[in-house]
């Protein structure tokens, strides 16, 4: 918690309420105005000398919030309830965004960034590029006499357009001491960057950064969340004085916050195993990013999203991921075009009626469209598209009996796995890199649960013992 004062410009002249600032790791910025008690207290009332107690039409965009702690810029900012306390009155509200920095704009301008920059758990092990080196130096008896730790500065960024942007991933560090210096930690970082042609809400700046992170998430099969954020603005900009009394300016980044991600700073991710991932970075490179930029609508956000929640949730129920699954085996089995085979799945009306294509039908398509090898799991994959709609519907349905808890495990990790294949197709057209993955022992241990537990799926869809 910090103390300060909240300082607004009226009318051409500065302004400084007395106010009260908290940080939640949990929900967004928090503040607390105070005045002596007075006329309109518990209403709106545009006449009052504080704009704090006017309402909220009267809100600015952005304030100043200044402490000897620092400088802080709030803006998105709401109000959340007025009270009283013997002669003095209190306004509480919470600001959506906060960057940890003095603006050096007009408060009744919305904020604005060129540049947002994001951490993006996971994103450093998907690309598995190192830019810190160690040089160890060994007396003739082989003990280390020093170690040399130097940055690799010849590591591209890899850069791509999307919906408008320049975004880029780039590498990083930084150093952490303490003030005695008696220890020096040195941390690389793996950035996610968007810029735009023109200043940009945080909001525009992270649907594309969700984009990246949601395939992330995707090809490792593991949450996969934010952990820092900074941004970079005129608005935020230093002085530079020069030796020929000139002024120069600069754009730092600036540490930002905002309550569409805070809670996401402080939950776990991964685990990023370095045989987990469908496509790594740096097979598919910027024109495996370019096409996933490409092939990005809108119909494909809300077929993927399900998922990609359901990924970032600590430890999800089975019933969640099959559900999660399910929409989008659904979804997307609907669009697509028919395959060898698939009639086997169909309905089976009465007489005089057609058979149609069925749940089972997509999901078939889908195993079709993951051109792996479902042996391990399915004597057939017809069998295996009849198994995942038998748990998905009695799944869906609560007047369905329930399957057992061995059948939701796996069948789980089979519709997980063919999300994540089906979205790695649209990265690699062709197939190869896909079929580098479905071909390994990663590959494997995804259905090794089927082999351990001694069990098969039937071409009728229903779980076997497997033959010997």
């Amino acid at each position: 918690m910090f103390s300060g004062t909240l300082r607004t410009y009226e009318s051409g002249s500065q302004h400084a309420y007395p106010a009260t600032l908290r940080f939640d790791s949990d929900g967004p910025v928090q503040f607390e105005v105070s005045t002596e008690a007075g006329r309109g207290l518990f209403g709106e009332d545009s006449a009052h000398e504080s704009l704090w107690f006017r309402g909220d039409p009267f809100l600015p965009d952005q304030c100043l919030f200044q402490s000897l702690d620092g400088q802080f810029t709030l803006a998105k900012i709401r109000s959340v309830r007025r009270s009283r306390n013997g002669f003095v009155s209190s306004a509480q509200f919470v600001a959506d965004e906060v960057v940890l920095r003095g603006t050096q704009t007009s408060i009744h301008v919305p904020m604005g960034f060129d540049e947002l920059s994001s951490v993006v758990a996971g994103l450093g092990e998907w690309w598995n590029q190192r830019s810190l080196l160690l040089t160890s130096h060994h007396f003739d008896n082989g003990l280390v006499e020093r170690v040399d730790i130097t940055t690799d500065e010849s590591i591209q960024p890899l850069q791509w357009t999307q919906n408008g942007a320049t975004m880029r991933i780039e590498k990083g560090w930084r150093t952490d001491a303490p003030e005695d210096r008696s220890a020096w930690s040195l941390i690389e970082l793996t950035h996610l960057v968007s810029r735009f042609p023109e200043s940009s809400s945080a909001d525009r700046h992270l649907d594309e950064h969700w984009k990246v992170r949601s395939l992330v998430a995707l090809m490792f099969g593991a949450p996969s969340r934010y952990r820092e954020h900074s941004i970079a603005s005129s608005s935020f900009s230093e002085r530079l004085p020069r030796s020929n009394d000139t002024i120069e300016y600069f754009t730092p980044k600036r540490p930002f916050v905002t309550r569409r991600t805070v809670r996401d700073l402080e939950l776990p991710s991964g685990p990023f195993s370095r045989s987990g991932a469908i496509l790594w970075l740096r097979d598919i490179g910027e024109l495996g990013l370019q096409a996933w930029a490409d092939s990005w609508d809108e119909a494909w956000e809300r077929l993927i999203a399900p998922t990609v929640a359901v990924l970032s949730r600590p430890e999800p129920f089975v019933d969640d991921v099959i559900l999660a699954t399910g929409i989008f085996i659904d979804a997307w089995g609907k669009r697509q075009s028919k395959v060898d085979g698939e009639r086997e799945t169909y309905s089976t009306p009465g007489p005089g009626k057609k058979p149609t294509p069925t749940f089972a039908t997509y999901a078939f398509r889908a195993l079709a469209k993951s051109g792996a090898s479902w042996s391990n799991a399915a004597t057939s994959n017809a069998g295996l598209a009849r198994a995942i709609r038998d748990v998905y519907t009695a799944v869906k349905h609560a007047e369905k009996q329930q399957p057992d808890a061995l059948v939701l495990s796996l069948l789980s990790n089979v519709s997980l796995l063919l999300v994540r294949l089906v979205a790695a197709h649209r990265i690699d057209e062709s197939g190869d890199l896909v079929e580098q993955f479905t071909s390994s022992w990663s590959f494997e241990k995804e259905l090794r649960g089927f082999i351990e537990h001694g069990v098969i799926v039937g071409d009728d869809g229903t779980f076997g013992p497997r033959p010997l």
